[in-house]
């Protein structure tokens, strides 16, 4: 990477650093901007981590650290089409996979034996009222009509596939095929994150490999971009007011679309 770019580079993340202690002000004992604050905060911690990874022998990881941050900003885009119910949903959806981690561990005769203790520990008494709550959340989905939510069973929230077509907008498709697509390599061991790295004949036949830690431009770069769209999706939600100053320093690294060139994603 060239002098003039890493200096561009670090100056862009410092300013969205410094417009995002924005974030440490109090907002409206709200639900859906509760949310919405957590989510960005989140955000806020995962480039600080991101960073730290970049400069360091462990730079191969970065991706895996920025995928939670695509994630984070297509969530905050579903929890604004209904802020009441998307985040009612979101934190039944929680719940719904505690009572369903619990159940694969005391219905496994093997992990009932091995961590017979733990269960023995765990306070269950409040499972059944969590189970009505679900059911709650779930019927009032079904009522509203939202398309992923089964009678039954299975998720509140979608899935990022079905969240994505869901929300049908060009940002949220640009964001998840550019960004969320291509950074699964890095979370779910792909073969092609591997690429990051060096394979080297030591001897006939044995080889060995080393991540390289010098590839991590795109993803800071990436990370800017994603960290500035959520803070301006957090500001437009708080009232933060800093919506124009990280759109300026997206607009640095993003190319703006010749027919919205006004339009904030």
């Amino acid at each position: 990477m060239s002098s003039d770019v890493e200096v561009k580079l670090r100056r862009s993340e410092e300013q969205l650093l410094r417009l995002a202690k924005t974030l440490d002000q109090p907002v409206e004992e709200i639900w859906f901007k509760l949310a919405v604050l957590s989510l960005a905060q989140r955000t806020r911690t995962l480039e600080r981590a991101l960073r730290q990874v970049a400069y360091g022998r462990n730079a191969a990881v970065a991706g895996a650290l920025l995928r939670p941050m695509v994630e984070i900003n297509l969530l905050i885009r579903f929890l604004e089409r209904d802020p009441e119910l998307h985040t009612e949903l979101w934190q039944a959806e929680g719940e719904r996979n505690v009572l369903t981690i619990t159940e694969e561990i005391t219905q496994s005769p093997h992990m009932r034996e091995r961590w017979a203790e733990f269960i023995e520990d765990m306070d269950l008494s409040g499972f059944e009222e969590r189970r009505k709550e679900v059911a709650k959340w779930r019927a009032e989905a079904v009522a509203a009509g939202k398309p992923w939510v089964g009678e039954k069973k299975g998720e509140l929230v979608p899935s990022i596939a079905k969240l994505v077509r869901f929300l049908d907008e060009p940002a949220a498709f640009e964001v998840y095929t550019m960004g969320y697509r291509v950074l699964c390599w890095d979370v779910h061991a792909g073969a092609r994150s591997m690429l990051h790295g060096n394979y080297r004949e030591v001897a006939p036949g044995m080889v060995t490999y080393t991540d390289l830690p010098d590839s991590t431009t795109g993803v800071r770069v990436f990370g800017v971009a994603t960290f500035a769209s959520t803070l301006k999706l957090a500001s437009a939600h708080l009232g933060l007011g800093i919506e124009a100053d990280a759109d300026a320093v997206q607009r640095e690294w993003v190319p703006q679309s010749p027919e919205q060139p006004g339009r904030l994603v």
